[in-house]
């Protein structure tokens, strides 16, 4: 007969605890990854509302001057007509905290505003890719 000390082995109390800790472990990934996504949406919406905000500027601008910017600072400069306010109090930059990429197109008829997205590198895939916003709006957002 073996004495009990001479057992190898694990318990069953010992298992259970293993598997129990790693189905928390679990659970916290599932969390943290979710978490993460919905930060990632957050933090695109929160640019695309930016972006409106300086493409609405943009067109005011156009109204009033019959052409857009060569440069978004010329949003923050007090207007020569009427109110003599900005179009803008401040220029805007995206969720995460990079200035907007702007480039007049067709001599003042069009523009292209860009972000570029949570990569801060152009081109790039879901929430690394570039948001781009123009006078007709935004066009190859990430699902």
């Amino acid at each position: 007969m073996r004495s009990l000390a001479t057992r190898s082995g694990f318990t069953l109390i010992q298992i259970m605890i293993v598997v129990a800790i790693i189905g928390v472990l679990t659970v916290l990934a599932v969390v943290a990854i979710r978490i993460h996504k919905r930060n990632q949406i957050a933090d695109l919406e929160l640019t695309k509302a930016r972006m409106t905000q300086t493409t609405k500027a943009l067109t005011f601008y156009k109204l009033d001057h019959g052409k857009y910017p060569l440069d978004l600072h010329e949003l923050t400069k007090e207007k020569i007509q009427k109110t003599k306010e900005p179009y803008l109090g401040k220029l805007e930059r995206d969720a995460w905290d990079q200035d907007f990429v702007y480039s007049p197109k067709d001599g003042g008829k069009d523009f292209e505003l860009v972000s570029y997205g949570a990569d801060r590198e152009r081109g790039g895939a879901d929430f690394d890719a570039d948001i781009t916003a123009t006078k007709g709006g935004f066009k190859d957002l990430p699902d």
